[in-house]
């Protein structure tokens, strides 16, 4: 009453024309907040008050739930876009903001085909005008890899999912945005890793920890006999031999609790089983995946070495069979370093195997061969002309203690398809020989000059010496004796019955 009476003496205007919030009371005494707006008005020339009052608690319940709304959108994980039915943004979270770089204060109130690149940019407009005469839904209640534009004109993968809400008749639509890069890179990975397994030449194997396959190469199921779906969700085990198979979920037991590894980041040689139960050499290698996203597994790479077990035994069996033999072999690569050797160096040379292997060839020569030979192989690697490979020629060679002794030597060239050629040198030491064919002449010397007559027959009587004291006792000349038989030398009762002698001898 007493700023009533105030307004009426002074005519100050502190409420009257203006609004503000005020607490009315009801009949009833409670109170309730309400906007109170109050103007002047002349009826009949007299002057009254009008009021509007407005109950604003419901308005104030609503705004409320909008930012209580707002607080969880902003803090949701996901991108929320929403937009009436002419694409018209009303709602634009914190993380679409950082999904596309735009500002909600940049994006309310403008059509949402902003965020889409050409041509869904173009066309959006006109999706939206079709749903709203056909009811026909594409995009609504899917969810969808598709491309964004960001503000920069950069394009980012985003998954979209779109759900349509009726609000007083009126459609809202609401989209769950999550940015889908790491999804489509995932994918991208996926894809790679699963062309690598179909196409690696390499058999690859992932078990899990308790050794079930969860991926096999393509090679690693031809290697052992089956079908990729056969092995995939079996354990491991089916492809090992029943001595270890029976074992083997124990040795994962055990890994799990002790954490020792015994297999795992180590290289193994053992046997496979193949599907129809034959066995074979393979070599093993194990690493282990750890992360802490998902469950530790095992992955394996798998050679099958038959080929190269059996490539080892012909070497062995090789090997043996050059130590069994008299001559000297010496393999040696173009550039002289020798490969192999047999212990018919010891006995030639005088160096065991381990001396020469890996040395150059021509430490087996006397220093006037040795310092010219690399030239010779260099020439021979440039012009590839002949001049010992593929012939047979005598040389001097050099021992261990540097003494020097004749040799037959011939080299061969072996020319490998998968390797470089080798060059495989047979050395004969003709010592033993020169010294055989020096006692030859000198015996011949002493039977020639022997006073008694010397006559040698082989075991069919054939003569094979007739020296010159004989020549005088018997008066044949050697040339009409030699290789007839010596019965020709004796009378006729001794000559009929001498080859009787001899058979029975």
């Amino acid at each position: 009453d007493e700023k009533l009476k105030t307004y009426r003496k002074t005519g100050e205007k502190r409420v009257i024309d203006s609004s503000r919030v005020i607490h009315v009371k009801r009949k009833d005494k409670t109170l309730y907040k309400a906007e109170l707006f109050l103007k002047e008005v002349e009826i009949k020339k007299e002057k009254s008050l009008l009021a509007c009052v407005n109950n604003i608690e419901q308005l104030e319940k609503i705004k409320k739930e909008e930012e209580q709304g707002k607080i969880l959108l902003d803090m949701s994980l996901a991108g929320y876009v929403a937009m009436d039915g002419k694409g018209t943004v009303s709602i634009f979270n914190n993380k679409a903001e950082e999904i596309w770089g735009w500002k909600a204060s940049e994006v309310l109130g403008q059509n949402v085909k902003m965020l889409m690149p050409e041509p869904t940019r173009t066309n959006h407009d006109g999706y939206l005008a079709k749903y709203a005469l056909t009811g026909a839904k594409m995009v609504l209640n899917t969810t969808q890899m598709l491309e964004a534009e960001k503000k920069d004109k950069s394009k980012v993968h985003v998954q979209l999912t779109v759900k349509e809400m009726k609000i007083r008749d009126e459609s809202l639509f609401v989209g769950h945005v999550s940015d889908a890069t790491y999804i489509k890179t995932q994918q991208q990975q996926l894809a790679i890793a699963e062309n690598i397994r179909q196409m690696s030449p390499t058999p690859l194997l992932s078990i899990t920890a308790t050794g079930i396959i969860q991926l096999a190469s393509t090679s690693v199921a031809k290697m052992f006999g089956y079908e990729e779906k056969e092995l995939l969700g079996s354990n491991v085990s089916m492809l090992m031999p029943p001595s270890i198979a029976v074992f083997h979920d124990g040795y994962l037991e055990r890994y799990k609790e002790d954490r020792i590894r015994r297999v795992i980041g180590t290289l193994r040689e053992l046997d496979g089983k193949k599907r129809d139960g034959t066995l074979f050499p393979v070599r093993l290698s194990i690493q282990e995946i750890n992360s802490d996203d998902y469950e530790a597994f095992y992955v394996g790479s798998i050679e099958d070495i038959g080929e190269e077990k059996e490539l080892e035994k012909k070497v062995v069996v090789t090997t043996q069979l050059l130590d069994l033999s008299p001559v000297t072999v010496v393999v040696m690569q173009i550039d002289g370093i020798v490969q192999r050797t047999n212990t018919s160096m010891q006995r030639t040379f005088g160096y065991t195997k381990e001396e020469v292997v890996g040395k150059n060839v021509k430490m087996l020569m006397p220093d006037h061969i040795a310092q010219n030979h690399d030239a010779f192989l260099a020439n021979y690697k440039k012009t590839g002309i002949k001049r010992i490979v593929g012939s047979k020629r005598v040389v001097v060679g050099r021992r261990n203690d540097n003494t020097e002794f004749m040799a037959e030597v011939s080299v061969t060239e072996v020319v490998g398809d998968d390797h470089p050629n080798v060059y495989v040198g047979y050395v004969n030491d003709m010592t033993m020989e020169e010294q055989a064919k020096e006692a030859c002449v000198l015996c011949s010397a002493i039977t020639t000059l022997s006073i008694v007559p010397i006559v040698s027959i082989d075991t069919q009587g054939h003569v094979l010496k007739f020296t010159p004291s004989a020549e005088e006792a018997f008066g044949w000349e050697s040339s009409d004796v030699l290789s007839q038989n010596v019965k020709m030398l004796m009378p006729p009762e001794l000559a009929e019955t001498h080859d009787e002698y001899l058979a029975k001898y």
